[in-house]
């Protein structure tokens, strides 16, 4: 194995299935979720050749609860050519360096030859099946005299679907992207591009930090006139104030799209940073964080 070319998901993951499908009796579904794991981590790290990971940080990527599990399994990839061991840890402190690899030639065209089938059975069946007839309005011209005449062809009736209405809120999206792109400039001397799915993901974390701060509010009784602006803001800022506290993994992440998959995890970080105990999971952690934000809101506007 070489790599002569820069690396990408699609070249690895398919060369990954060629391998698992010619392979069913050694690999496992733990191969699969580690493997695709480590191409997540090297896409956000923008394709570098070489790279740490911890077996804490992959375990949980690969949901394994079992670390001699996690060893068996990282080992088979380095036995099969698809990770590359660059530099092995000395002790539990250190980290692996290492880079991936992928195959220049097609494995095998086992898995593009079954493919190919089912496709072709799937077409046909489709073809020989559907022998309703179809019916189309056709209007011969010489059977009219004149253009009023011609008979109306009734417009096709569209079917109207049901959308689920959207839960709006009064989200200040440009005082949010404001707080976001000072972050990245300071840590990692960039800027905000803003984009559909970033300004999206943003929207969906504005909705996760006002239902937060509003359930807990009405639990503990706190009363308070701010707006859901300030509220969002104020959450925000929080979450952004303590990104020393977040976890390596979490710290590498500059994607708007990510953050929000990770806000859970982030905010229980921040929460049992302050309390020096170790990050639980749970949505009870999730939420009670903004217990501080809000006592602290309810203060600032009496």
């Amino acid at each position: 194995m070489h790599m002569t070319k820069k690396l990408n998901g699609y070249d690895l993951t398919r060369s990954w299935f060629d391998f698992a499908f010619e392979n069913c009796d050694k690999v496992t579904a733990n191969h699969t979720a580690l493997y695709v794991f480590l191409i997540e981590i090297n896409n956000r790290l923008g394709w570098v050749q070489q790279f740490q990971i911890t077996s804490t940080e992959c375990m949980a990527g690969m949901s394994c609860k079992s670390h001699n599990t996690y060893i068996r399994t990282f080992n088979n990839l380095v036995q099969w050519g698809f990770v590359v061991m660059v530099k092995k840890s000395s002790n539990q402190y250190q980290c692996h360096v290492i880079a991936l690899s992928k195959f220049d030639k097609a494995l095998d065209k086992a898995l593009d030859k079954a493919l190919a089938n089912h496709d072709a059975k799937h077409l046909t069946y489709s073809k020989t099946t559907n022998n309703k007839p179809q019916t189309t309005n056709i209007v011969e011209p010489n059977k009219f005299d004149s253009d009023n005449q011609q008979p109306v062809i009734a417009a096709s009736k569209t079917i109207s679907k049901k959308v689920a209405p959207k839960n709006k809120i009064d989200a200040p999206l440009q005082d949010m992207e404001k707080i976001w792109d000072n972050h990245l400039q300071l840590n990692y001397k960039v800027a905000y591009y803003a984009n559909g799915s970033e300004r999206g993901a943003l929207v969906q974390i504005a909705n996760k930090l006002i239902f937060q701060v509003n359930e807990r509010s009405k639990r503990d009784g706190i009363v308070n006139d701010a707006t859901n602006a300030q509220k969002i803001i104020n959450a925000w800022q929080y979450v952004i104030a303590n990104f020393a506290k977040w976890s390596e993994f979490n710290q590498r992440l500059t994607k708007l799209s990510q953050i929000n998959g990770q806000l859970s995890n982030i905010i229980a970080e921040c929460k049992a940073a302050n309390n020096g105990t170790k990050a639980a999971r749970g949505q009870r952690d999730y939420d009670a964080i903004f217990v501080a934000a809000a006592e602290k809101l309810h203060t600032d506007i009496q």
